[in-house]
């Protein structure tokens, strides 16, 4: 099971809010593999995850999401339809 977490910021009045709405679904989850990457003199590790989840009509994942899995904070880099249907999403992940 992963958890999605939807980021949302919001300004009133100059002031800036941020709010989260979380979801816990089930997922197949696959190791893509990692990196390392030279950032202003520091060396980065990353690693590459594919989630693959079942389409919900109640919310549509986009880049600003994340994704918790195993404890670890996720960015989503990119969302594909399985086949170009409505039954799985391919999100792709680093974290």
């Amino acid at each position: 099971m992963i958890r999605l977490e939807k980021w949302e910021s919001t300004q009133e009045g100059g002031v800036w809010t941020e709010a989260v709405t979380k979801y816990n679904v089930f997922a197949e989850v696959t190791r893509q593999g990692g990196s390392k990457v030279t950032d202003g003199g520091h060396t980065v590790l990353s690693s590459s995850i594919q989630f693959k989840i079942r389409f919900r009509p109640n919310f549509k994942p986009s880049g600003n999401w994340k994704v918790i899995y195993d404890g670890v904070r996720y960015d989503i880099k990119s969302i594909e339809k399985e086949n170009e249907n409505r039954f799985f999403w391919i999100l792709t992940a680093t974290g």
